[in-house]
């Protein structure tokens, strides 16, 4: 009876140590894929990338406003949590903080007291690398937030960091009109960052 009861406890801790073991072999898995994403960030981030920003704006002789956003010194940092949930068992978050600068010192026309902007894109694009038009602005920085589905990482949410709620600015990159926010062609290598 002790040799079948040892035999019994002695499974027991097998299948114990083979469940931990696999489990701790998927957190790996999953955190290695994870950090393939953050390197692309890094490297992505690594080229002070700008944001060519459309707005509807009625003071506009288009009806729209166009301007450039650069994205310089980014810290980037990054978590995968273990989910419940057996169609998304992992989440994945990349927090991108950077300094943030925008072209609100040149353009066609005034806007927002003495901010200017460009009333079309083909105007915004001549200023692009002049980095006299240039301008420091507040940022709290932006969360990417991924799910592991199928073992692969889909992209969910870009949450501003200041008040926890989707980034508005960047919807237009995944098909949304957020704030009166428009997409536009010269944004279309952003996309590379949220692809599985």
């Amino acid at each position: 009876m002790r040799i079948f009861s040892c035999l019994i406890l002695s499974f027991f801790l097998f299948i114990n140590a083979s469940i931990i073991y696999a489990e701790q072999n998927n957190d790996e898995k999953a955190i290695s894929s994870f950090e393939k994403h953050v390197s692309i960030f890094k490297k992505f981030f690594a080229t002070k990338p700008k944001y060519l920003e459309k707005q509807s704006y009625d003071g506009s002789p288009s009806g729209y406003i166009y301007f450039w956003v650069r994205f310089d010194n980014a810290q980037i940092s990054y978590d995968v949590q273990k989910t419940n949930s057996l169609i998304s068992p992992y989440m994945g978050y990349i927090t991108v903080i950077h300094d943030e600068f925008e072209s609100n010192k040149c353009g066609d026309f005034n806007t927002y007291d003495t901010n200017r902007s460009y009333s079309t894109r083909d105007l915004a694009r001549k200023d692009k690398e002049n980095n006299s038009c240039y301008s420091e602005v507040p940022s709290a920085g932006t969360k990417y937030v991924f799910a592991l589905q199928k073992g692969v990482w889909v992209f969910k949410d870009m949450i501003n960091n200041y008040n926890n709620k989707t980034h508005p600015r960047f919807l237009p990159l995944v098909g949304q009109s957020g704030g009166g926010r428009f997409p536009v062609k010269d944004n279309d290598f952003w996309k590379a960052l949220l692809q599985p």
